[in-house]
């Protein structure tokens, strides 16, 4: 009796084991910023912040969409400035083309005005953020840059988010 439960123990360690190991294959992605500052004056006019992102490898269907990025407003001093633009950079490895991203505010609110979606995989692209109706958004909070719909089906694509603000 005793090697069958040596048996059923060695089974079920192999069968973690060979789990774990799979999971190991499964990289989630990351994403980093850095913000760059622009003064007139000694006064901060523009405020530039990058965000570099690399999507997952684990295989599914929208694994390449990049981790959500949030932007704290506190940590950046963003709060009162406009949201002017948003710059696309694919990477070496090329997102999905058509791919779709949103920065949205604690209200769920895209502040991109629909205009971060269809983003070209092979070409540096920037849209101007006014809407025709309310102007250029405000920040006053923390924003949160997405992937979305499933847009990016490439594991392992990288490219550039670069969020262009300006003081009021």
């Amino acid at each position: 009796m005793k090697s069958l439960k040596s048996k059923i123990l060695g089974l079920f360690i192999g069968l973690l084991v060979l789990t774990m190991s799979g999971m190991a294959f499964a990289a989630v992605g990351t994403t980093t910023q850095k913000m760059d500052k622009f003064f007139i004056g000694g006064v901060p006019v523009k405020k530039v912040v990058t965000i570099s992102w690399v999507a997952g490898t684990g295989g599914g269907a929208d694994d390449g969409d990049m981790v959500p990025a949030t932007i704290n407003a506190a940590t950046y001093e963003l709060a009162g400035y406009y949201l002017y633009s948003i710059e696309t950079n694919p990477g070496d490895t090329a997102p999905t083309d058509n791919y779709d991203l949103t920065v949205t505010d604690a209200d769920g609110l895209d502040v991109l005005w629909a205009k971060g979606y269809n983003r070209d995989e092979a070409d540096t692209e920037i849209a101007f953020l006014a809407d025709a109706t309310y102007g250029y958004y405000v920040v006053r909070g923390n924003l949160t840059v997405t992937m979305v719909n499933g847009s990016n089906t490439v594991a392992a694509s990288s490219g550039d988010i670069i969020l262009t603000f300006v003081a009021q």
